[in-house]
């Protein structure tokens, strides 16, 4: 009996060592190398860095520390990103952060001299044309097309909320001037100041309409469109 007992206590502290031996789960080594920080360097302006950390991650911290939202990147917000950018202003290294993304077609918008988004516009496509097909596409004339700017979003809180601006209207004048493209928008809204009221005509539903905003940012996110020409109100 006295054996028999020595032998489960033998038994007992082999299975205990065991246990306490085991390998617990081990750290995922890509959440221990995950950084991301803003900092102020010594010489005056700013450092980004940014290790194995989603894109979307980043976006969200440049919003919520400096208030500057960015679109035209919701597909890409999965991406992973490793960077390490100096530069004398914030804007100096979101334009750092834009190359290293290979994003090159892209506008500011500020409001009071302070910058408030970054509107990314895709890169313009072009299909190559098989040799066959090349003489029914010269047969068929292409229908007349303008360029005008749609708006593909709305910043929440600003005056084209309020004002009453939606998803897929498209902007044809600012104090009647005729806009083709982002950047023409961007470059008239900042000629005029806060206190200045402007008429914008849009398109919406197939119709004019006109609205009065305050100069400077508006809010809203907008892209390049071609639509056909028929259907616009100027040439």
């Amino acid at each position: 009996m006295r054996h028999m007992c020595t032998r489960w206590f033998i038994m007992f502290l082999v299975l205990q060592a065991q246990c306490i031996l085991l390998p617990g789960p081990v750290p995922d080594a890509a959440s221990q190398n995950s950084t991301l920080s803003f900092s102020e360097s010594n010489e005056g302006g700013w450092m980004l860095e940014a290790g194995n950390i989603p894109l979307k991650q980043i976006l969200n911290s440049i919003d919520n520390r400096f208030g500057i939202t960015v679109s035209g990147l919701q597909e890409r917000e999965t991406e992973t990103v490793n960077i390490q950018i100096r530069g004398k202003s914030m804007e100096t290294v979101l334009k750092g952060l834009l190359r290293h993304l290979g994003e090159d077609n892209y506008a500011f918008e500020y409001a009071e001299k302070k910058l408030k988004h970054i509107a990314i516009f895709p890169a313009a496509s072009t299909k190559a044309i098989e040799p066959d097909q090349k003489a029914a596409v010269v047969k068929k004339p292409a229908e007349a097309q303008v360029r005008v700017i749609e708006i593909v979003g709305v910043v929440d809180g600003s005056q084209a909320q309020e004002i009453g601006f939606k998803k897929g209207d498209l902007i044809v004048e600012y104090d009647g001037a005729t806009l083709d493209r982002p950047s023409s928008l961007v470059a008239e809204t900042k000629k005029k100041s806060p206190d200045e009221m402007v008429e914008m005509l849009i398109w919406r539903d197939g119709g004019p309409m006109r609205f009065f905003v305050n100069g400077g940012y508006i809010g809203v996110r907008i892209r390049s469109k071609r639509v056909p020409k028929n259907l616009m109100p100027h040439e």
